[in-house]
């Protein structure tokens, strides 16, 4: 299966929240509101957007955990703590990720190569053709979406009791 061609692959568009963000994150880092400064209401924001309160209160929250702004309830509504802040914490953020990333790796490096040699004698040829197609799938992946899918039916297919797992 030869992968489509670059002129007929999706247009994807971004959820309207992640423009929301983009803005916002603009507005900061440009210095339209200070630190220490509050944004306005979610109300005022949705509208001057054109969004949802919803999509507003979406973008808060990944700003808030980008560490640009501290988000409350009430009148007082989000904080914005700045680029300055949020250099820092993102440090942080990037460098716990980063040791979890390589612990999950380590891990893996140790158990998957015994649980794949174990998983390998005990499939059918019907298991094997449903890694090879996954295996296949994954390959031609073109988004993180398509890839979890085909990543996760590559991992049942190594695993099929999982398929069977009776739910309570």
């Amino acid at each position: 299966m030869e992968p489509p061609s670059s002129r007929l692959m999706p247009v994807t568009v971004p959820a309207a929240y992640e423009h929301v963000v983009q803005r916002i994150r603009r507005m900061i880092t440009l210095g339209e509101v200070l630190p220490d400064e509050h944004l306005p209401t979610e109300r005022a924001l949705a509208e001057s957007f054109q969004v949802s309160r919803v999509t507003v209160r979406e973008a808060l929250r990944i700003l808030q955990g980008e560490g640009l702004i501290e988000s409350r309830r009430g009148p007082g509504g989000a904080r914005v703590l700045g680029p300055a802040h949020d250099l820092a914490g993102s440090r942080l953020r990037l460098r716990a990720a980063y040791d979890q990333m390589r612990e999950n790796h380590e891990f893996r490096l140790a158990v998957e190569p015994m649980t794949a040699f174990l998983a390998a004698g005990r499939r059918d040829a019907d298991d094997i053709n449903r890694m090879k197609d996954a295996n296949e799938r994954i390959r031609l992946s073109r988004s993180v979406g398509e890839f979890r899918q085909a990543d996760s039916a590559f991992h049942l297919s190594v695993a099929p009791e999982f398929r069977r797992i009776p739910s309570s």
